[in-house]
């Protein structure tokens, strides 16, 4: 009996099966926006939930209702080809499912949709606890990441944990026993067979592949890196705050040829965080991050690779030696008062930057947050005019792939074609955090 090509259906199944089934961080972010996408290009308006204030006495006074509004484009198209091999020798559905050759196709292209969107989150994400650079070896470093988000302020529910591979190790070593006796003997023996985590404040924590590094600029290494003017606060009424959730802050006193990196992490002298419910002043300084931006003079814009805009290595540089000021972009906005408080107060003119983590040194981010600070969308790419090709998508999640068979009758070769097509953003950072080992 010869040999049978299956359909493109049960290809287009089979390819999901396997890529739902090697995502990691894509199945824990929210995925209510899918359904709205219908094309490349086009973009939705995700809403971030609004804020209030209580009132006191008698007379109540109306608040209008705010929602900052979030723009999700679809415009990442990827994926995986093949010329035709062992997927195509198969007599059966069961022989594609085991095949090494489709497993291997969607276990990469998962690889590259989970890791955008942490890359994606990583930069847009300021709270960050512990030390950049230091591993993740016991349980009281990662509480320190559920004990951010409560401070925040952020739900209970659908909390997330994404840790690379050294930290994963590391704090799965903290359960094997080792000098304590109070760890229970079944969570050490999976932790020294699987070096399987258990749930931490809440949280269960994963690892994978996909948790991104980060280098920060070389800004903190000369000059006195300070704030320029006093007072330079905002108001989330103003539609551009609400929806970039940032504002422009000047700045000054930075060696000639400094360097920011969009995602560069920073504190600034006298400005601390706020319960976003209470509004009181918490006992630590405010994180910033570096967002894609101009210094008003075009001396820095995003990063554009294959058409589309990035901000994985965007940088603002200062190129004479006169120049020691420019107006980086940041987030979170600083706002005083009111339902969307942010920072105990203003910065001081001359208050101090203070980078977290080394000038020019790689370190991981993990992340720990609620699943509504990242949104993932994907849509079906589009019908191809020719060879034979098929959809599938996955009811649950609405994750979808496109299977396409065809050949080149000019060269005589025949190829299999998995794609993919997603947009991500940080939807609300306000609910997430990075995560680092203590010292």
């Amino acid at each position: 009996m010869s040999n049978a090509i299956l359909t493109p259906t049960i290809y287009a199944k089979a390819g999901l099966a396997f890529l739902k089934n090697s995502l990691v961080a894509s199945k824990k972010v929210s995925l209510q926006y899918t359904d709205e996408f219908k094309k490349i290009g086009q973009s939705v308006k995700a809403k971030r939930a609004p804020e209030y204030t209580v009132g006191r006495g008698r007379v109540a006074t109306a608040q209008d209702v705010l929602e900052g509004e979030v723009e999700v484009k679809l415009n990442r198209q990827r994926h995986v080809m093949v010329k035709f091999n062992s997927m195509e020798e198969t007599l059966s559905v069961d022989a594609l499912l085991k095949s090494k050759s489709l497993e291997a196709a969607m276990g990469q292209l998962a690889q590259q949709v989970d890791s955008e969107l942490c890359g994606i989150a990583m930069r847009g994400t300021y709270n960050l606890v512990g030390t950049p650079g230091t591993a993740i070896n016991s349980t009281r470093d990662f509480f320190y990441a559920p004990q951010r988000l409560a401070n925040m302020a952020v739900p209970d529910m659908d909390r997330h944990g994404l840790l690379n591979p050294d930290d994963a190790f590391e704090l799965a070593g903290a359960f094997t026993g080792g000098a304590s006796t109070s760890i229970p003997g079944e969570i050490a023996k999976s932790a020294i067979e699987m070096a399987e985590i258990p749930l931490i404040g809440g949280i269960k924590p994963v690892m994978t592949q996909s948790v991104q590094t980060h280098t920060p600029g070389s800004w903190a290494t000369g000059g006195t890196r300070e704030v320029k003017g006093a007072g330079q606060s905002v108001s989330y009424n103003t539609a551009s705050v609400r929806n970039t959730w940032s504002q422009g802050l000047l700045v000054d006193g930075f060696s000639n040829g400094a360097t920011f990196r969009v995602g560069d992490v920073f504190n600034i002298e006298g400005v601390y965080a706020v319960n976003p419910r209470s509004k009181v002043t918490l006992p630590f300084l405010q994180d910033f991050v570096v967002m894609p931006g101009t210094d008003g003079a075009g001396g820095y814009v995003a990063d554009v690779v294959d058409g589309e805009t990035e901000t994985t290595a965007g940088t603002y540089t200062f190129s004479t030696g006169g120049s020691s000021e420019i107006t980086i972009q940041i987030s979170p906005p600083i706002i005083v008062s009111g339902a969307f408080q942010t920072v105990s107060a203003a910065p001081a003119d001359n208050a101090d930057l203070t980078l977290r983590g080394t000038a020019s040194t790689p370190h991981y981010n993990n992340l720990v947050y609620q699943r509504d600070a990242f949104a993932l969308c994907m849509a079906k790419p589009t019908a191809p005019k020719s060879g034979e090709w098929d959809f599938a998508t996955d009811p649950e999640t609405g994750i979808a792939i496109r299977y396409w068979r065809f050949s080149d009758g000019v060269n005589d070769e025949h190829y299999d074609r998995f794609d993919v097509i997603f947009g991500a953003t940080c939807l609300d950072p306000r609910l997430a955090t990075r995560l680092c080992g203590t010292s």
